[in-house]
Parts: C-alpha cells; structure tokens; sequence
C-alpha cells in the first residue's frame, strides 16, 4: 500500500499489486495546500504530511483525522521528514526545512 499526494492538499490510499484505489480521504485535506513530503511514521497508521504552507500535520490515516500540527518559521516548507524512537520510547520527529536548517519535536 502507497499514500499518493496530490497537487490540490488531497491523500489517497493505493494498493499497488492491484494498481486499485483503497480509500481516498474525505476529512484529511489541506485545503488547496500542496503536499511537499511525507513519512509513515513508527506507530501504525500515523503519517507526517508536510505543506508548502511550512506546517507539517500528524495524521492518523485509519480513523481519516488531523491530530496535530507542528509549525515552522515562516517563508520555509519542509523538505524531508524522518522518525526516530528511542529505547526509552522516546519519539522525535526531524523536518528537514528550504533553508537548510533541520527543526528536531519529541
């Protein structure tokens, strides 16, 4: 299975053995705001979805919902995003920004 993005804000679930659409997401939009990246995070059905917009939102793509939102300085969109647990069961989250600066969440 693949999450596609879309020019428009709008996710979709593929399952690409059958090249068939599984789910397309009704309440997670982003308004018209393109996708820039994204990352299926550690936890199952958690995706970070990162906006031209410089916000980066937590996703829980079973339940089609916005958890929340990490915001970043403005005139910078996020680039790459990665997750990191630790053994102390720690998550951090790195967002690679357009300046070159790389903002670190627990």
């Amino acid at each position: 299975k693949i999450i596609v993005s879309f020019k428009d804000g709008h996710l979709e679930l593929w399952n690409i053995n059958s090249a068939k659409l599984i789910h397309k997401f009704e309440k997670v939009k982003f308004d018209g705001l393109p996708v820039i990246s994204m990352c299926a995070a550690p936890v199952v059905d958690i995706v970070a979805v990162g906006l031209i917009d410089g916000n980066v939102w937590l996703c829980d793509v079973k339940q089609d919902r916005k958890l929340f939102c990490l915001g970043h300085p403005k005139g910078t969109f996020p680039t790459s995003i990665s997750f990191r647990s630790s053994e102390q069961n720690c998550s951090q989250i790195a967002v690679g920004l357009s300046d070159g600066q790389i903002a670190l969440w627990n």
